[in-house]
């Protein structure tokens, strides 16, 4: 749908209450894996002229806009039976402000990039977790991205529980976080994102969210295996590249969901045998590794695009991948005894954009 403003657009206000209310509730669920998140609801502009609203209802509304201004999205919502309440679709600085409107609910996403906050003032750190992360917060989404923080979890937000039963996205990437991962007690939580830290430790402390679809920490410090994936079973897409992870791939043989998983420059051993039933596959990055055995269990990953499994000591042949027939990069070079035949070569040469052998 159009966005408010441009040529031919769609605006809200003609729609009747119950389309509106499909529409919006179309755009919460509609959640995306994009490097920087945003769910699209209606903003500001689209809805002030609703003649549904109530009076006190755009009273709020113009009370609430010129706070976050229209382009931060100020957006309104309705369960169904009940008034309509304004949310917040936050991106800006972190201020007394937002995490105000946020403790009384009305945020849904806060993004805040180094471009608004360098850093975060101690004192507005400490206000984080109880305001936004912690028991009874209603927020649904928090990233901060390119924010200065070049401490541990807990010197900058304190030891307060992580635990909001709400929280669907968590993001700090490129943030200079140090030390190991803070204990996450979120139950609702559909992505979360760290890379580009220097996060050390294990992954123990995600055990507790099991309903993780996305998890990125590549390119950390991370030490220990995967166990602590073993109960996230809706993961779709698994990023854990450059970092000291060890053991095998066991853990994620539940995690049939995956269709994009890079573990590339890690100290993982084993075959591949638990990806077997990840038939989704699209994306398979696992080179420079310590992997053993052959190709064999990914006979039935035939919707893979990319294979990079080079620089590992597996043995065998490629025969696995004849009916890859959607694969167009693929790396199998610096292995053992891992030499495709003539005709799997010429067919991947073919078929392939790149093909290292």
């Amino acid at each position: 749908m159009a966005r408010h403003g441009s040529k031919g657009a769609l605006t809200l206000a003609s729609l009747p209450d119950d389309a509106l209310q499909e529409i919006i509730a179309a755009f919460v669920e509609a959640d995306s894996i994009d490097y920087l998140p945003r769910v699209d609801l209606p903003g500001f502009e689209d809805v002030k002229g609703l003649g549904c609203t109530s009076k006190g209802m755009r009273q709020q509304l113009h009370r609430l806009q010129p706070l976050v201004g229209v382009q931060d999205l100020t957006a309104m919502q309705r369960s169904s039976h009940r008034p309509w309440r304004v949310a917040l679709l936050y991106e800006g600085p972190l201020t007394d402000v937002v995490l105000e409107q946020a403790r009384q609910g009305r945020a849904h996403s806060i993004v805040c990039t180094g471009m608004h906050n360098r850093t975060l003032a101690p004192a507005m750190a400490g206000h984080v977790i109880p305001a936004l992360l912690g028991a009874g917060c209603s927020l649904l989404e928090f990233h901060l991205i390119f924010v200065d923080l070049g401490n541990t979890w807990v010197s900058i937000f304190g030891e307060a529980a992580v635990c909001s039963t709400a929280l669907r996205s968590l993001s700090l990437d490129c943030c200079g976080l140090r030390g190991p991962l803070p204990q996450l007690r979120l139950p609702a939580l559909q992505r979360l994102d760290y890379d580009d830290n220097d996060l050390d430790g294990g992954l123990e402390p995600l055990r507790g969210c099991t309903a993780l679809v996305q998890l990125t920490l590549s390119r950390n410090n991370l030490t220990g295996g995967l166990e602590a994936l073993r109960s996230c079973t809706g993961l779709e897409l698994l990023h854990l590249s450059d970092n000291y992870l060890t053991g095998t791939l066991e853990p994620l043989r539940g995690c049939t969901k995956l269709k994009d998983l890079r573990c590339s420059g890690n100290q993982l051993t084993g075959g591949l045998d638990a990806l077997g039933g990840c038939t989704g596959l699209d994306t398979l990055l696992l080179d420079s590794n310590f992997l053993t055995g052959g190709l064999e269990p990914l006979r039935r990953c035939t919707a893979l695009t990319e294979l990079f499994v080079g620089d590992n000591q597996l043995m065998g042949g490629l025969d696995a991948l004849r009916g890859c027939t959607a694969l167009r990069r693929v790396s199998v070079e610096g292995n053992r005894l891992l030499v495709p035949s003539v005709e799997d070569k010429a067919r991947l040469e073919a078929q392939c954009l790149v093909f290292l052998s």
